[in-house]
């Protein structure tokens, strides 16, 4: 998300640095989740998720500031980010759409081709992770480890 930010024009990334970003858990495991009828994953019969925790609403800047290295990247992605602080989702779906885009870009990601016993680690803190379901007849085994940490900053 360094790369993103980076790649913005100095205009856009002036009219983005003040903006926030409410961010919720709604759509994976919320109330949005739960209207459709669907299960947590494909072998899940849960019935217990928290929906009250999915649907808790926490803002973050935009742009944040890493806490080592002190780079500026983006904090956005289409899972969480439900729209900006202080606007409606609808005044922000263009804008939001925008940057899903952009930082979807080919030249600004890292495309990992899996070979035996690969391991990949990434800093979640600027790293967008989405996996492809190109796999097919293969396992994809995910170990995810949450280092506590500080809150994004600008």
């Amino acid at each position: 998300m360094y790369a993103a930010y980076d790649a913005l024009s100095p205009a856009c990334r002036e009219m983005l640095d003040p903006l926030s970003v409410v961010h919720s858990g709604t759509r994976i495991f919320g109330s949005q989740y739960r209207a459709q009828n669907r299960r947590y994953d494909a072998t899940s019969t849960r019935t217990d998720l928290d929906v009250e925790a999915g649907d808790r609403e926490v803002v973050h800047p935009l742009v944040c500031r890493h806490p080592r290295t002190g780079r500026r990247h983006l904090f956005v992605n289409r899972t969480y980010a439900q729209r900006f602080d202080g606007m409606t989702t609808e005044e922000s779906a263009p804008l939001l759409a925008f940057l899903y885009d952009h930082c979807g870009r080919f030249d600004l990601i890292c495309r990992v081709r899996w070979r035996a016993n690969d391991v990949l680690v990434w800093d979640n803190r600027c790293t967008m992770h989405r996996a492809v379901p190109d796999y097919a007849g293969f396992d994809r085994l995910m170990l995810r480890v949450t280092v506590d940490g500080d809150r994004p900053v600008r």
